[in-house]
Parts: C-alpha cells; structure tokens; sequence
C-alpha cells in the first residue's frame, strides 16, 4: 500500500469500467433503466457504468488511504516501544537523548538546548569552546602558497625504442618457486 499501489488500482477501475460499457454499447437492451415504468433510458445506462465505477475508485482509493494511515501508526508506536526499550538498556545520558527525541516539545518556543539536561552545559559555554578553538587554529594549509616556488620542469627527453625493448626483454630476472620464498 505504499502509495503508488493506489494508480494500478485505479487503472484496473478504468479497464472494467471500459468493459462496461462496451457490454452495454453491445447489449442496448439489457442494459436499460426504467423511471416509473414509462421512460427507457439506454444513454444513461453507459453514463451510470461510468459513475459508479468512478465513485466505487473514490472509495476504494479512501480506503487504502486510511488503511495506509493505520499502518503507518502501528508502525511508528511498535518503533516508540523500541526505542523505549532500547532506552532502558543504556545508560542515562543516552536514555534522557532518546526521551527528548520521542516525546515532542509542548510548544514552539521552547528554546533547544545545547549538550544534555542537567550536566551544567549552556550555550556560553559554546561560544567560549569557539572561541578557544579560533586562538588555537592553526593557519590553513592554502596560506602560503605564493611563496613556495612551482616545481622545475624537466625538458622532454624522448626515449629510444631500444630502451624500451629492453625493459622488455630482461634476462636477469630470476623466476622463484614459493617454497623458495621467506
């Protein structure tokens, strides 16, 4: 029911409802309503095939929706339980970080704070850390650079395919057997 399952279903709709009417195109007198007994309305008849099968998708369609929705409850309460659970089995820095993560905060302006409840933490102390960190940086590794000379470039050398051949063709390299080997 993820979502997507909703277009084939409706797409199967539309095929029976098309089935549908090519039987009453077909079968004119079958498919006939009578008002009182007097009118005999075989346009209608195609238009009614063509309504119900719409109004049957609009409900079809309602729902799966709130079959998705339910699903989707169940899902997020049986992880609540887990993480619940999970709590329980660490310590308590960890299990106080997961209560603020599953309940909500009442209102929006509670303020978040910084590092954990209770262990003395503020945002002061942030900006101070900061501000530590920047007298202690180091100077970034880009500064500089103008001053170191760029590399000397060797002229091309062309090589001679001899030499090449010769690399090739080495006689002095012994092949060893691994029991040979330390």
């Amino acid at each position: 029911m993820r979502g997507l399952k909703i277009i084939p279903l409706f797409l199967v709709l539309i095929v029976f409802s098309y089935i549908g009417v090519i039987f009453v195109q077909n079968n004119p007198d079958e498919m006939v309503i009578r008002f009182f007994n007097q009118y005999e309305s075989p346009p209608l008849a195609l238009g009614f095939i063509i309504l119900t099968s719409a109004l049957v998708g609009m409900v079809v369609a309602g729902i799966l929706c709130v079959l998705e929705l339910v699903v989707l409850y169940l899902q997020n309460k049986s992880l609540r339980r887990k993480l619940e659970e999970l709590g329980q089995k660490t310590n308590t820095s960890f299990r106080e970080v997961l209560s603020d993560s599953i309940s909500a905060p009442s209102t929006q302006s509670e303020a978040p704070t910084s590092g954990f409840a209770g262990d003395g933490y503020t945002a002061e102390d942030d900006i101070k850390e900061e501000e530590y960190e920047e007298e202690q940086e180091l100077p970034h590794p880009g500064v500089g650079l103008s001053q170191v000379p760029p590399p000397p470039h060797a002229p091309f050398e062309p090589q001679d395919e001899e030499k090449e051949d010769e690399d090739l063709t080495r006689v002095d390299l012994e092949i060893k057997s691994p029991s040979d080997l330390p």
